[in-house]
């Protein structure tokens, strides 16, 4: 499996930078009594790095084949990306991903046993719904009394565990996860404190005679806009390291409307983005998607959306894009299934 070592980011505690995500049938889960210890220790660095040092659980990433594995690899694949979120609704989102017909779903901000989300393992609950694989990696533990979300049901979390996941049908080659925030800051913070940082997973699929990089990542909207540009320049530097030249597919939610610029005219009008690049006049992050070889596939561009859930935003690199669209995860009485609608796009090789 991948290896990815978390970036050398301001704050990082060193022995930290050094860890490897390795795969497991089932994470190790930390007890009610030890959260509520946890949670008691002063909110400083060296505890921080104390406590992720001896839980093994932020090393690891859980996964478990699908019922029925796709040996062969498609010539094609449809691959979705929505946002969970507090209290999601996964009959509801269950039912319109079925109907999707979906090979791969990327998910961030997945629970496993948050009392918010009736502490159920939403990636496995998915997954079974949809007679699909999963691979779940832990962005955080939550610390008793840091949500108010979770003091307002008023019932303990059975687990507190806080990620990203991916759901699957074809063969996985590798899956890794990058941890791009590092800081500590959610332990730090004087509400909602958690142990951990953002994720981004990785998995590679077979794809016709190639493989693709599949990478999923949900940036924190408190975050100011230069921190979460940097964490995707981390994403990227990551994927460098392993093959700069390989198909890859980037899905991310960017945590606001502030972090691209421009991303209409970089969608829509490719070839004047480059000799705006060549002039020094692009977003810089778009800039380092487009020197990458990566193009806009499909995402929410509408400016009237800034108030409205959005969906995720697809970059691609060496693949044909189609079918791109964004369906609204709502039911026929407008209540949402999830924070984010749902964006597919279907993915070949050229």
């Amino acid at each position: 499996m991948a290896v990815a070592p978390g970036p050398d980011g301001p704050g990082a505690p060193p022995r930290l930078r050094r860890w490897a995500i390795e795969t497991t049938d089932r994470l190790d889960r930390v007890s009610w009594p030890e959260r509520r210890r946890l949670a008691a220790l002063p909110a400083d660095l060296a505890h921080y790095e104390e406590l992720l040092l001896g839980l093994p659980l932020f090393g690891k990433i859980e996964a478990r084949l699908p019922p029925d594995l796709l040996l062969t690899p498609p010539d094609r694949l449809r691959v979705g990306f929505v946002c969970l979120g507090p209290r999601a609704d996964l009959a509801g989102i269950g039912r319109l991903l079925d109907r999707s017909g979906l090979d791969v779903l990327l998910v961030p901000e997945v629970d496993v046993g948050m009392s918010r989300s009736g502490n159920l393992h939403e990636a496995a609950v998915l997954a079974d719904s949809l007679d699909m694989g999963y691979a779940f990696a832990v962005e955080a533990l939550a610390l008793p009394g840091d949500d108010p979300d979770d003091r307002s049901v008023g019932a303990a979390d059975l687990y507190g565990l806080l990620g990203t996941a991916m759901l699957f049908r074809p063969t996985l080659q590798a899956l890794g996860g990058l941890r791009v925030d590092m800081s500590g800051r959610w332990f730090q913070a004087a509400a909602e404190r958690r142990l951990g940082g953002t994720v981004a997973l990785f998995a590679r699929i077979g794809l016709g005679h190639e493989f693709v990089t599949l990478t999923t990542v949900a940036l924190d909207p408190a975050l100011p806009m230069q921190e979460r540009r940097q964490q995707v320049l981390s994403l990227l530097e990551r994927l460098d390291a392993h093959d700069p030249l390989s198909p890859a597919l980037v899905a991310l939610d960017p945590g606001g409307d502030d972090l691209f610029q421009d991303l209409g005219s970089f969608a829509e009008r490719p070839r004047i983005a480059r000799l705006a690049l060549s002039l020094g006049r692009l977003d810089p992050l778009l800039g380092a998607f487009l020197k990458r070889g990566f193009s806009w596939a499909s995402g929410h561009l509408s400016a009237g959306a800034r108030s409205a859930p959005r969906s995720g935003v697809f970059f691609a690199r060496k693949l044909r894009c189609e079918a791109a669209r964004v369906v609204p995860a709502v039911d026929a009485s407008g209540n949402r299934f999830a924070r984010s609608d749902l964006a597919v796009v279907e993915i070949g090789l050229p």
